[in-house]
């Protein structure tokens, strides 16, 4: 729902958005959509600091905060592989249609191999 609120509205909190195509606006939708995701695991550490918590809940706080920040680097990764791909359909619309497939694959190749990255 985030990138429909930037999509209709983004031109009004981000000036820039008022003379980009819709393949533009998409884009900085999805990628503001992406970081919103992204939470701070210092207030989690600092609560658990403070109240000096310990157990098996402030375990799985500390564990599900920590897969949230790997799964929001990969999402934004993914996202990013989307934006340059609407990019590149926006850039290249005035020219041949088609390859569908193979750009999808080219996306999947690109998006594992930044993850293969990512991880070493």
């Amino acid at each position: 729902r985030l990138h429909h609120t930037t999509l209709l509205f983004g031109h009004i909190f981000l000036p820039f958005l008022v003379d980009v195509t819709l393949n533009d606006k998409m884009s900085a939708a999805l990628l503001i959509a992406c970081l919103a995701v992204a939470r701070s695991p210092s207030s989690a550490i600092a609560i658990i600091e403070e109240l000096h918590a310990k157990g098996p809940f402030t375990t799985t706080v500390l564990t599900v905060t920590v897969l949230m920040d790997v799964v929001v680097v990969l999402l934004f990764a993914l996202t990013q592989l989307v934006v340059n791909a609407l990019t590149a359909a926006g850039e290249a619309e005035g020219g041949e249609g088609g390859g569908g497939a193979a750009a999808g694959a080219m996306l999947l190749l690109a998006f594992l191999k930044q993850t293969l990255l990512s991880v070493v």
